[in-house]
């Protein structure tokens, strides 16, 4: 009898049109080296074409890249509806861009949502699709960068974040702007580059992102 149940209920699914939705598959990861972030620590997370193994997977699942301030990034999954293909979503520590494909969070440095850092879709000084493989410093040393939101000029008080940054950044939105200086993971030679949106000048010494912005 149990089995017959089971049967009717198959060919009720299959007969009335129901369709299976396929569970998507993420890349999850994050270069950021501290404990407790919940998420599997992969060094190569933050590149911009990241295709590593660390992958997660999930029903009515929403791709995300997140670039926290602080130049680290997160990739994952978002098992809810809130968002889809191309949205946006801005917290004062992170910036979110979201996608619904088969490991679609990939490429993309959230350029679509006015993220400040230069991309290799988006500047004309990058020429690949990777980070450059040349580094101007020494495996192991760090570099000290202010680290601030909306901040023109720097301050005995501005903070200053340290870690194994290849350039400093001050990044400057042509919309409201509002500037934003940090460390950047990208081997860029010193000097200012003008995207649609932003203007970022790099610098490669200590404290060095330190250009003042007059309006």
């Amino acid at each position: 009898m149990m089995k017959q149940i089971i049967i009717q209920v198959i060919c009720v699914a299959v007969f009335s049109g129901i369709q299976v939705t396929e569970a998507l598959t993420c890349y999850h990861c994050t270069n950021d080296p501290r404990e407790n972030t919940g998420f599997p620590y992969d060094a190569n997370c933050g590149q911009y074409d990241y295709h590593g193994d660390s992958t997660v997977q999930g029903d009515d699942t929403t791709c995300y890249v997140a670039l926290w301030n602080d130049r680290y990034v997160q990739r994952g999954r978002l098992g809810s509806h809130a968002y889809d293909e191309g949205d946006c979503r801005y917290e004062s520590l992170f910036t979110q861009c979201f996608c619904k494909g088969e490991l679609c969070n990939t490429n993309s440095f959230c350029a679509e949502c006015g993220y400040p850092r230069p991309t290799p879709t988006t500047t004309e000084q990058i020429t690949s699709t990777t980070y450059p493989t040349t580094l101007t410093k020494e495996p192991g040393m760090t570099l000290r960068c202010y680290s601030c939101i909306d901040c023109p000029r720097v301050e005995d008080s501005t903070p200053v974040i340290e870690a194994d940054f290849l350039t400093c950044v001050s990044t400057i939105f042509l919309n409201n702007a509002e500037v934003i200086r940090s460390g950047s993971y990208e081997d860029q030679l010193d000097g200012c580059i003008q995207n649609a949106e932003t203007i970022s000048c790099y610098c490669s010494s200590d404290i060095c992102n330190d250009y003042h912005f007059d309006f």
